[in-house]
């Protein structure tokens, strides 16, 4: 399948683009605490029982605007992972056509090293914008929290991953809900996973997806909403924003663009007979070009 994945909903074109990927054990993922039984999800497990956690990146060519939501992992080692293959964003959007010049919005789910590895890249020993056109979009209350004296488990590198953004005025600052960037593509505030995370709504014509950032980390997750991960700052809160968030995906027949699903991570959530399960599309719904 490669690293690229390209899909359309409704005027808007969607590439994936993957930086890397690790396999874990799916449970991992869950608070300890919670007695989460995988048996129903084994079809999201490979044969030693590990699930692939991408790195995925989505742009969104929406309105002329070329707009990438989150920024992947970098040279950076996921916490007792390692990476199936070397982290390439950069490298992987240039060689399917996307010029890192042309990315005129950068949206951050949110702050954890995993999605805003590539903010920079190192030059001549110097952290330097990796998208030097590109707004970078974050929720107010997010960068409050880790600019702030709160725990930093899994947080910012100030210095690499967001100082040379500050200094050259590339940050933008959201505040709460559906902040429109185009007339088709809209943040969404959904707390939780940290204070101010956030998704990304697509509506185009007939086409519906949301780019869920972290409310979800494993599949099985999007059907077991109560189920929280180890690293939700708040729980509860992650709870109850997934299971509102993935009922109105339900209700709007909406595709789901994850980030760590295994790649492309596009896909949706059905229930029958008061089972919820999570299908990765079909091929013929979408165009590989890699």
């Amino acid at each position: 399948m490669g690293r690229v994945f390209r899909t359309q909903l409704g005027d808007v074109s969607v590439t994936a683009f993957q930086d890397t990927w690790v396999r874990m054990p799916p449970q991992r993922m869950i608070l300890p605490e919670i007695e989460a039984d995988f048996t129903p999800y084994r079809h999201f497990e490979d044969s030693e029982g590990l699930a692939e956690l991408s790195m995925t990146s989505f742009l969104l060519e929406s309105g002329g605007r070329r707009i990438l939501v989150d920024t992947g992992l970098a040279d950076q080692e996921m916490p007792r992972s390692a990476v199936e293959e070397p982290p390439g964003l950069p490298d992987v959007m240039e060689e399917a056509g996307a010029a890192l010049d042309s990315i005129e919005v950068v949206i951050h789910t949110h702050l954890h090293f995993d999605h805003i590895g590539w903010n920079t890249r190192l030059v001549d020993g110097v952290f330097v914008p990796t998208f030097p056109n590109a707004r970078h979009h974050i929720q107010r209350v997010e960068w409050d929290y880790w600019m702030g004296d709160g725990e930093r488990n899994f947080g910012p590198d100030y210095d690499r991953h967001l100082g040379p953004l500050e200094e050259a005025g590339m940050i933008e600052f959201v505040d709460g809900d559906n902040h429109a960037v185009t007339s088709e593509v809209s943040i969404i505030h959904a707390r939780g996973h940290t204070p101010g995370h956030q998704a990304v709504r697509i509506a185009s014509g007939d086409g519906r997806g949301y780019v869920i950032g972290d409310s979800c980390h494993v599949p099985a997750q999007a059907c077991e909403p109560s189920w929280s991960s180890a690293a939700d700052v708040d729980p509860d809160a992650a709870a109850a924003t997934r299971e509102a968030l993935f009922q109105r995906i339900e209700d709007e027949g909406a595709l789901i663009l994850s980030g760590h699903f295994p790649f492309p991570g596009i896909g949706r959530r059905v229930t029958e007979e008061n089972r919820r399960d999570y299908r990765a599309i079909p091929q013929d719904e979408t165009q590989d070009e890699t």
